[in-house]
């Protein structure tokens, strides 16, 4: 689930314009949402001031809209990429999905010194890449590539500069392992997401 929801973050964060809701042919039918993928508000997060409280997502997550599966659309100038789009069947997109990915992906607490997200090496402010030549992980640690951006990446089954990964799903897993990026174990991340009460509720 943890790799799950970074890759729904993944998804998620290929540009755009907007969302919108859209009726149902039918007043029997129940209403879709369409989602135009890289819109803001897609990935603006739970509404607050400062830290997140349980209570402050308690009650986001009892928002009816927030499971409904997206009905995604790429934008101008990607849309003929589409067919190439995989994994939604199995893991349909829903906002707290994509929320539960933006957190985790932001998150220093996956690293084992709490210094490294997935952020880190693929900033949105960098184009979700990084201005380096090579990768930065805990401990000042130097790997031997430059970070691929993880932008636009729903558009490719295959996963790092090599392919070795062969979704977003089983990309997600490598860094919290890897001993150069995030130098933890998924036994530690997972007990320490466990250990968070936002993220009890969220999983």
């Amino acid at each position: 689930m943890l790799a799950m929801a970074s890759a729904v973050f993944g998804f998620v964060i290929t540009s755009s314009v907007d969302v919108m809701a859209q009726t149902a042919a039918s007043a029997t039918a129940e209403a879709k949402i369409k989602a135009k993928l890289g819109d803001s508000s897609l990935t603006a997060g739970i509404p607050g001031k400062g830290p997140l409280t349980v209570a402050e997502v308690t009650a986001w997550l009892a928002k009816s809209e927030n499971h409904v599966p997206l009905e995604v659309e790429l934008p101008l100038g990607l849309a003929t990429g589409s067919i190439q789009i995989t994994g939604l069947t199995e893991n349909p997109l829903t906002r707290a999905k994509i929320e539960l990915g933006r957190q985790l992906y932001f998150d220093t607490r996956l690293s084992s010194d709490n210094t490294v997200s997935c952020a880190s090496c693929h900033h949105p402010d960098e184009g979700y890449g990084r201005n380096t030549q090579f990768g930065i992980g805990v401990q000042g640690q130097q790997g031997g590539r430059n970070s691929p951006v993880s932008f636009n990446r729903i558009l490719s089954s295959l996963q790092f500069w090599d392919g070795r990964a062969a979704s977003l799903e089983e990309q997600a897993k490598g860094p919290i392992a890897n001993p150069i990026e995030m130098a933890n174990t998924h036994e530690k991340a997972i007990a320490t997401l466990k250990s968070i009460p936002g993220y009890v509720q969220q999983f």
